[in-house]
């Protein structure tokens, strides 16, 4: 049977406190890691939702921009016939202008 003596025992000792305080420091990260706030399923949604409506704010603020650009382009007939589709956009391009979300 080898001999051990008491100072080999007390650095194997020392070793494995060491070891159970790293241990212990990577449990306490991982905990840490695991309790950080992650947006859920529904805040992702909520934010897809946000993006597409932006989206089609732009498209619209678009098309009254192009409406605008017909309606001042010299066509007099143009002018005449103007719909209320176009009406409509060329008043929220209005709205957007003043509120300056549109530059």
């Amino acid at each position: 049977m080898p001999v051990v003596t008491v100072e080999q025992i007390v650095r194997f000792r020392e070793a494995v406190f060491t070891y159970i305080k790293q241990l212990e420091r990577d449990l306490k990260l991982a905990q840490e890691h695991d309790t950080q706030p992650y947006p859920t399923a529904w805040a992702y949604e909520q934010a897809c939702a946000a993006l597409a409506a932006s989206k089609d704010r732009a498209s619209n603020y678009e098309e009254a921009l192009e409406s605008i650009v017909h309606l001042h382009d010299g066509h007099t007939e143009h002018h005449i016939n103007v719909s209320k589709h176009s009406y409509d956009l060329y008043w929220i391009a209005v709205k957007a202008l003043q509120d300056g979300r549109a530059t």
